[in-house]
């Protein structure tokens, strides 16, 4: 999905930052993330979508990963003023994303008309504990 659409529609964002074919990112504490591998199994672990019921790949499945801050203004904390105090601000996370015709996934709540099922759904994995944050689609 489109970033500008993530961030309009559902107050996300990604700080995108590079991590090396196989490296391991590096933490805003210096210290040594989980690796894409540990963060894709992690995602497939959860059961969200693209993935059978022992949590292998479905075929026509594919994968992406990008690490980066997440922070998710709309997910969090509901104060007294009626604000949303945000649980997950510049978090370093794997953004793990299963798409494709196998991927079903159908979105949650009113659905506005004409829309459908979701052919891809994002996992949020923390980059500090492999630890999965949330799913969205």
């Amino acid at each position: 999905m489109d970033p500008t659409t993530l961030a309009d529609a559902y107050g996300i964002h990604l700080i995108a930052q590079a991590v090396d074919e196989g490296g391991l990112p590096t933490l805003p504490n210096g210290q040594q993330g989980v690796s894409r591998e540990q963060a894709i199994r992690a995602a497939m672990d959860t059961g969200l979508g693209g993935v059978d019921q022992a949590h292998n790949l479905l075929p026509n499945v594919q994968v992406s990963a990008q690490y980066g801050l997440f922070t998710a203004d709309r997910y969090g904390r509901v104060l007294s003023s009626g604000r949303i105090q945000p649980l997950l601000q510049d978090r370093p996370a794997w953004v793990i994303t299963f798409y494709g015709p196998n991927v079903v996934f159908p979105p949650l709540g009113p659905r506005p008309p004409g829309s459908g099922v979701h052919h891809f759904v994002s996992v949020v994995i923390d980059a500090a504990t492999g630890q999965y944050l949330r799913g969205f689609s």
